[in-house]
Parts: structure tokens; sequence; C-alpha cells
């Protein structure tokens, strides 16, 4: 009966406006999230930004001691030109020399090695970063695509409920007009 159409119809509305309800929750948490994510993905670059500046001054630090190195390996060579001039009774000298040039060769070993570690650290850290942001930007925009499709689904359940409500007030209309006829029909008795 109307009655019954009419009844189904306001359960359907009424169930179109919770998942309506639902949908815009979803589509606000995404919006969310996507906020959340952009936070995120400023304070990984911040964070790259900072261990650049590290690994730039560790690099501006190591040019220094490869130069003090350079510098040393000149004095040790001075010294054993002045050794060899002033002979073998000086031998003291020379020793100092000698030890100034494993210095300055230990020296330059070390520098090398610390350059080679901050060129792989920096590599490394770098592509690590470049994921993650690749990966925030990937959820970032599933998490928009989420909240326009469930903008849609919104729209569209409300959609639902305003042809519900007309269909409603259609079968109320209906079954009116079915009880006027009847009161009509009833008037005109054989």
């Amino acid at each position: 009966t109307a009655e019954e159409i009419s009844a189904q119809s306001e359960e359907v509305a009424a169930s179109a406006e919770e998942v309506a309800a639902s949908m815009q929750q979803m589509a606000e948490g995404a919006s969310i999230q996507a906020d959340q994510l952009s936070s995120l993905s400023q304070h990984v670059q911040q964070l790259q930004d900072l261990v650049n500046d590290v690994i730039l001054q560790i690099q501006k630090n190591n040019n220094q001691i490869i130069d003090i190195s350079r510098l040393t390996k000149i004095l040790s060579l001075n010294a054993t030109i002045e050794a060899s001039k002033v002979g073998i009774s000086q031998g003291g000298f020379l020793v100092i020399a000698e030890n100034m040039q494993h210095l300055s060769a230990e020296t330059t070993k070390a520098a090398k090695s610390i350059k080679s570690v901050s060129e792989f650290v920096t590599k490394s850290f770098q592509a690590h970063v470049q994921t993650i942001a690749r990966k925030i930007e990937e959820v970032a925009s599933l998490s928009e695509e989420h909240a326009a499709t469930a903008e849609e689904v919104t729209a569209t359940v409300s959609d639902v409920v305003s042809a519900m409500e007309t269909m409603t007030k259609s079968a109320q209309a209906l079954s009116n007009t079915a009880e006027d006829l009847a009161a009509l029909i009833s008037q005109f008795s054989l």
C-alpha cells in the first residue's frame, strides 16, 4: 500500500542520510590526513636541509684538514732538506721531519676516508628522503582521492534522500487521492 511504500521510503531516506553523514566524516578525515601528510613532508624537507648543512660543514672541515696535511707535508720536506744540509750530527731533526711526513700521510688518508663516508651518507640520506617524500605524496594523493570520492558519494546520497522524500510525498498524495476516489465511488453505490 501507499503507507508501506511511504514507510519504506522514509527508512531508505534515513539510511541514506546516515551514509551521507558517514561519508562526510570520511571526507573530513581524509582532508585532515592530507594536511598532516603535508606537514610531515615539510618536516622531512627541514630535516634534509639540516643534514645537508651538517654535511657541508663536515666537508668544509675536511678540506681544512686536507690543507693542513699539505702544509705539514711541505714542512716535512723542508725539514728533510734542512736536515740533509746540516748533516748527520743533527739526526734528531731528520727524525722529526720523517715523523711529520708520516703524520701528513696519515692525515691525508683520514681526510679522504671522512670525505668518502660523508659522500656515502649524503647520497644514502638523500635517496631515503626522496623515497619518503614520494610515499608521502602518494598517500596524500590517495587521501585527496578518497575525500573527493566521499564527497561525490555524499552528494549522490543526498540526491537519493531528496528523491525518496519526493517519492514519499508522491505516495502520500496518491494515497490521499485513492482515499478520495474510494469515498466518491462509495457515493455511487448500485
